[in-house]
């Protein structure tokens, strides 16, 4: 029996590219998808491995190790759009600038076509190099590499389900790992983000309901003969502490002295001026 005892190559950057889809406005038949993924790898990815290949024959070497691309559109944005993560030894410089000048001198001609599917249908969409970068508004970041499992399983973090498993693009380059053991883990991310973010609005409403049931008290007591004393700052804060001194839940101090600032700079009772001086500001 023969063993295969060469070394998996290891990568020590990544490099991150988002690519919005700014011509798509509803998600994609599933039913097409793979087409769809063939295109927007050929069209949208192949180019940027070619520019990063031929960075390698510079003084600074960039060499592939493996990436994972996938397609999301559940944002808050709703808009749809691409991850590409890659794993690299080394990585170029100014790659986004030197990215689109690589395209522009040598990647595409002045005015090109290419076949892309869309919701209407697939079709030849006419561009211009400038054009290109408008419609597909690209981002990229580097880094040192630190988590490559988690680099690669996070364009991959839609597919949360059979039914969108279409998003992660199946000839991903991702060995030693497996496709379906980066769907799981990108998924786990996801769905932990999902509830991270549900815990954060439900707090955010909170505060907003905090917020909004003091301005109302408050507002009772200034159209009470105790608004006398609520003419400035200080007394809007007397009053306030002594008002939740006798309620029997705990009361942060600090939160109603906040809290008493902000109304009291929303209703006109804390001037600029004041806020200028208590502040220092010139």
């Amino acid at each position: 029996m023969n063993v295969d005892n060469t070394p998996t190559p290891t990568g020590t950057h990544a490099i991150m590219l988002k690519i919005n889809l700014n011509y798509v406005t509803i998600a994609f038949d599933p039913t097409c998808a793979d087409q769809m993924m063939e295109d927007m790898h050929k069209n949208l990815c192949l180019p940027f491995f070619d520019y990063l290949e031929s960075e390698t024959r510079k003084k600074k070497p960039v060499e592939i190790i493996r990436y994972s691309l996938g397609y999301h559109c559940n944002g808050r944005s709703g808009k749809a759009h691409l991850h590409l993560n890659i794993v690299t030894d080394g990585t170029p410089n100014n790659v986004l600038t030197n990215y689109k000048y690589y395209y522009r001198n040598k990647h595409a001609p002045r005015n090109f076509e290419y076949m892309m599917e869309t919701p209407e249908g697939r079709e030849a969409i006419s561009d211009t190099c400038d054009k290109f970068f408008k419609v597909h508004t690209h981002s990229i970041r580097t880094s040192e590499l630190t988590d490559e499992k988690g680099l690669l399983a996070y364009p991959f973090k839609e597919c949360v389900d059979e039914t969108n498993s279409w998003k992660a693009y199946k000839d991903s380059q991702v060995h030693p790992h497996t496709i379906p053991d980066l769907i799981t883990y990108g998924a786990g991310i996801y769905l932990k983000a999902c509830r991270d973010r549900v815990k954060i609005e439900l707090k955010e409403a909170e505060k907003i309901e905090k917020w909004t049931v003091f301005c109302k008290q408050m507002d009772d007591l200034r159209n009470t003969p105790t608004g006398n004393e609520m003419r400035d700052l200080r007394g809007v804060v007397l009053v306030a502490l002594d008002y939740f001194k006798r309620l029997t839940e705990r009361t942060s101090v600090n939160a109603v002295i906040n809290m008493c600032k902000d109304y009291c700079f929303k209703r006109g009772i804390w001037t600029n001026q004041e806020i200028l001086d208590k502040y220092q500001i010139a």
